[in-house]
């Protein structure tokens, strides 16, 4: 199963197309908690819609969630600094739940755009940077993966070429994934209204069969997609898929 904590914490990363700031249609998950949940094996997110060291949940209190399980895989990514000592938090929480067999932590930095980052992720880490970050994490025991979402209609696909290229030295697995947009945003009026064909999608990761509307781009996706695979990577729509292929 995958269980999913929203921050109790709100990023400040500013992102124009995050959907953690539409209120009128995001129903936000529960904070990360140290109760057990009923499946003994879980993919955990203690922070799927922030960045998890902006929360106060401590490495200790997810050693102790995990505790009572069999297998827990957490998946934490990031498109912020991180300094040394974060770094080694998330190496120590990886070799705690291998050495206790449970496990492993998946860490994924996040890249939407190399070119327009100022413009749209005004407070996030420059593309060299997020580079510098995935050589960093390569070094380690982490599992690590790129995670190319959402792609942006208006950004060329060339760039994306361009970015996996430079994310093919550090890592094998590339997570995938559309746009999905709010017509009540600004974001969804200056970048997308009248230029882009939208449909209604289900979002699997939300309850009660929400549906949000989704920038229809199948073909550029699939081209990226077909590029990746040229390099030797292995893409992937979902986070889930791409753990499991972990295991």
């Amino acid at each position: 199963m995958r269980k999913l904590y929203s921050a109790s914490k709100i990023c400040n990363s500013n992102c124009k197309y995050c959907f953690a700031n539409w209120n009128d249609i995001y129903s936000r998950h529960s904070s990360f908690a140290t109760e057990a949940i009923d499946d003994k094996k879980a993919i955990i997110y203690p922070c799927c819609d922030g960045e998890f060291f902006m929360q106060r949940i401590s490495i200790d209190e997810i050693k102790s969630f995990c505790e009572s399980m069999e297998k827990v895989y957490v998946s934490i990514s990031t498109k912020n600094l991180m300094t040394s000592e974060m770094i080694q938090t998330i190496v120590d929480l990886n070799d705690y739940l291998r050495v206790n067999k449970k496990g492993f932590v998946k860490f994924s930095i996040s890249i939407t755009t190399s070119s327009s980052i100022n413009e749209i992720e005004p407070n996030t880490l420059p593309y060299h940077e997020r580079l510098n970050l995935l050589n960093e994490f390569s070094k380690t025991d982490v599992p690590l993966s790129v995670t190319i979402k959402p792609i942006l209609p208006f950004i060329p696909t060339e760039e994306y070429i361009n970015i996996i290229d430079d994310c093919s030295n550090y890592v094998s697995c590339v997570l995938l994934g559309g746009l999905y947009v709010n017509r009540g945003t600004d974001f969804f009026k200056e970048y997308i209204e009248g230029q882009y064909k939208t449909v209604m999608r289900n979002v699997s990761w939300l309850p009660n069969n929400t549906n949000w509307e989704y920038v229809l781009q199948d073909d550029k996706i699939h081209d990226i997609a077909r590029y990746v695979k040229t390099k030797g990577m292995s893409v992937f729509e979902s986070d889930v898929n791409l753990i499991e292929s972990l295991i």
